[in-house]
């Protein structure tokens, strides 16, 4: 029983103000100090939830994509063209899903939303290669879909950020 007190009592401790209300980003973490109502606290909880959810969605493209390249390839529109083809879509789409499930899952477990950055940096940055793409060479059949996933996956890693103890982005970055 004192073993499953003790992870929540060293997270108490870490953040100064924690302990007397536990739902309070406080220090530098959060908004200022911003102390979440407990209005807010199901919207966090479903946040979370959904993002843990994408996070195992996004791990099984990424599984999917390590056991079997050529078919989940197939799935994407790719076809790999030798070897060195079957390696690239291995490697590359294992390391983009993979990193951003463990990222999101990770996040999401430890309400940590500093973590949640990383997939949307990844996933906007598909959206703005697919725009070009669309742009420079036109539609194509299906194109929403995949693009309304990673806008979907932004907004959802955004809206999260926002809700979950994070740092100011000038400390990540400064």
């Amino acid at each position: 029983m004192s073993r499953m007190r003790l992870p929540f009592m060293a997270a108490l401790v870490q953040w100064p103000g924690l302990a007397r209300n536990p739902f309070a980003c406080a220090g530098r973490l959060g908004q200022g100090g911003h102390i979440l109502k407990f209005e807010d606290l199901p919207m966090r909880l479903i946040l979370t939830a959904l993002v843990f959810l994408a996070g195992l969605f996004d791990l099984f493209l990424a599984i999917g994509f390590l056991t079997g390249p050529e078919a989940a390839g197939m799935g994407f529109g790719i076809a790999a063209t030798g070897i060195g083809g079957i390696s690239t879509i291995r490697a590359d789409f294992t390391s983009f899903f993979g990193v951003a499930a463990f990222c999101m899952m990770w996040g999401a477990w430890r309400r940590n939303a500093d973590l949640l950055l990383v997939p949307a940096l990844l996933f906007g940055t598909s959206f703005v290669g697919r725009a070009i793409n669309l742009a420079v060479t036109g539609a194509y059949p299906g194109w929403p879909v995949p693009m309304a996933v990673e806008a979907g996956h932004v907004l959802l890693m955004l809206a999260a950020w926002r809700m979950l103890p994070h740092h100011r982005l000038e400390d990540i970055a400064g």
